[in-house]
């Protein structure tokens, strides 16, 4: 198995979704690489949540069961396909509203929720994290398949392979406050929060612990731009992209979507703990060439905040591109929302900020971010390292009826 070889195939118009997958691991040389007679093979799609592949969000179920079939014909006793769903999302119901339960039960698959698997604890030596949670069954099958999406992401620019085998494994708590940081203190030293967010750092660590012995990233519909890797806009990138070492294919699929691997926090920090080779120089590509499969997505992280408001101050004294690429994304999905309002808002991002004991006046002062919060005098908090969703940011200033009826969620208003 060489682990710095990495397939790319892309699918022509009268090609199957079956055929493009099986020549792709052709080109590693076979699924017999990681799969041997007897084996229990677990299978980590990313569904997130329940929206079907054809959005670009989810993991195609055509993908993960022509891959369980090329299992069971390599020799594997079991196929188990597992994922832990996005925060207060029930996994069994993005399961069935992604197809899966169709699927496993014609592939003949075990259908796993992680979140109510066995949690074992591993101590490391991780940037930010000493001690990991993870399921247990990961840990205790003979091979982990990992098939993330091709998609950018709002606070750490793609989501590829590293993190779908980090947070897309992790507990609900674990969500929040493992790689988020909410509710604990202190935030990331200064020096630190140049290389990316604690989220950024945690997906590296829990990589350490985590296990890929073989990745394919379904890139046939990818996802782009404002509110990816959830609620952006897909694309039909006709792409698959697998290899044995989730650093050296996710540094592959960044560059595919536009960015340099170096750029993308998680991916450099997992390559400097000797998880995997990032310089594509020192990779073996077999397929299709690699100038010719770049596709560069529109971004959906968005650290530059330049958006003109009557009635929002935004005071940056730093803090990460993360924190202000989330908040971005706030900002210009709910411009309307917020100036609706009607007071003015300050709010402040980072620790290099001088906050003064706030004026009498019908102003909302909003901390963002742990680090704003360790200076926080009056106002209002949203935790996280970064913060992780919008519904954080409409409760913290105690609007949250503004976010349900963006959602189409019941409002008690």
């Amino acid at each position: 198995m060489n682990s710095s070889l990495v397939a790319i195939k892309k699918k022509r118009n009268k090609e199957t979704i079956k055929t493009v997958v099986r020549e792709t691991i052709n080109l590693l040389g076979g699924i017999n690489q990681v799969v041997s007679p007897g084996n229990v093979v677990l299978i980590k799609p990313n569904v997130l949540a329940g929206k079907d592949a054809s959005t670009g969000a989810t993991t195609s179920p055509e993908i993960v069961g022509t891959i369980t079939k090329m299992c069971y014909e390599a020799g594997a006793k079991k196929v188990i396909i597992a994922e832990s769903s996005n925060w207060g999302i029930n996994t069994f119901e993005a399961f069935k509203a992604c197809g899966y339960f169709e699927m496993a039960e014609k592939a003949g698959a075990e259908l796993l929720d992680l979140k109510k698997d066995e949690i074992v604890e591993r101590f490391i030596d991780g940037y930010v994290l000493k001690k990991v949670r993870i399921p247990k069954t990961i840990l205790d099958v003979d091979t982990v398949i990992n098939i993330p999406v091709l998609k950018t992401h709002s606070m750490t620019k793609v989501t590829l392979s590293l993190k779908n085998v980090a947070v897309g494994i992790s507990t609900d708590d674990d969500k929040q406050r493992c790689l988020h940081h909410i509710g604990i203190f202190p935030a990331l030293s200064s020096e630190m929060s140049k290389k990316g967010s604690f989220l950024d750092y945690s997906i590296a660590d829990i990589n350490m612990i985590s296990r890929s012995e073989l990745v394919i990233i379904d890139g046939l519909i990818g996802l782009q731009g404002l509110g990816a890797p959830l609620l952006g806009k897909p694309v039909k990138s006709n792409i698959i992209i697998a290899g044995f070492n989730r650093v050296s294919v996710d540094a592959i699929g960044s560059k595919i979507i536009g960015y340099e691997p170096s750029e993308i926090n998680h991916i450099k920090l997992a390559a400097d703990k000797g998880l995997g080779e990032m310089d594509i120089e020192k990779l073996k590509i077999r397929g299709e060439n690699l100038s010719d499969s770049i596709i560069n997505f529109e971004k959906s992280f968005l650290p530059d905040i330049t958006y003109p408001y009557d009635n929002i101050d935004v005071v940056c004294g730093g803090g990460c591109e993360a924190c202000r690429s989330t908040l971005n994304y706030i900002l210009i999905r709910h411009k309307e929302q917020l100036e609706s309002l009607g007071i003015p808002i300050t709010i402040y991002l980072g620790k290099d900020i001088e906050i003064k004991k706030p004026k009498k006046e019908k102003r909302l002062y909003v901390h963002y971010g742990n680090c704003a919060g360790e200076l926080i005098y009056g106002g209002c908090f949203v935790p996280g390292c970064p913060p992780r969703s919008r519904r954080q940011f409409f409760q913290a200033i105690g609007a949250l009826d503004l976010y349900k009826e963006d959602e189409g969620l019941h409002s008690n208003r």
